[in-house]
């Protein structure tokens, strides 16, 4: 499991920094967050692949997106569907309201909506790549990446064919 040091309503895990705006949903997020959970001891598992959830309604969301590919909420603008409401209107957002592309690439002629997109973006044409990992030598661009990185190569539980250097457990 993954180390965590909690400061006021923060969890400092793997150097990120997620705030909460009160004690509670802090402790609800070292509960049920998948870096703080030990996967063997979760009691919601999927019946049609070997993941395991705090939740029955984690649960129920995962089978209804990796299993089912439901995509209940669609957009009344284009044909696009999503799994959930957030990501919709996420969509809505970004594709439908106008926006001008105000933040220009320095490098190419290309435009965008968002500074951080913009940003991620540059990293394309300098290499830059500022999100290290803590457990090993790798380093990524987008921070996201390096979330995916951490749940997929250091947390339990292990894919059968991973080395044990992998592993951060063996590691301490």
């Amino acid at each position: 499991m993954a180390r965590c040091l909690v400061v006021g309503f923060s969890c400092l895990l793997l150097s990120a920094l997620r705030s909460f705006k009160s004690e509670s949903t802090l402790k609800q997020h070292l509960r049920l967050a998948a870096p703080h959970v030990n996967c063997d001891v979760l009691p919601y598992p999927c019946g049609d692949c070997s993941a395991k959830f705090a939740s029955a309604r984690s649960r129920a969301a995962h089978r209804n997106k990796v299993h089912l590919h439901s995509k209940p909420f669609q957009c009344t603008m284009c044909d696009k569907a999503y799994h959930s409401g957030w990501a919709l209107a996420g969509h809505t957002k970004y594709s439908h309201e106008a926006q001008e592309r105000k933040y220009a690439c320095t490098y190419c002629d290309k435009k965008f909506k968002r500074k951080y997109v913009l940003s991620h973006h540059i990293r394309t044409h300098t290499g830059e790549r500022p999100h290290h990992c803590r457990l090993c030598p790798a380093a990524f661009a987008q921070s996201s990446v390096l979330w995916r990185h951490l749940r997929t190569v250091h947390t339990h539980p292990r894919r059968p064919d991973a080395p044990p250097s992998e592993n951060v457990d063996d590691n301490k």
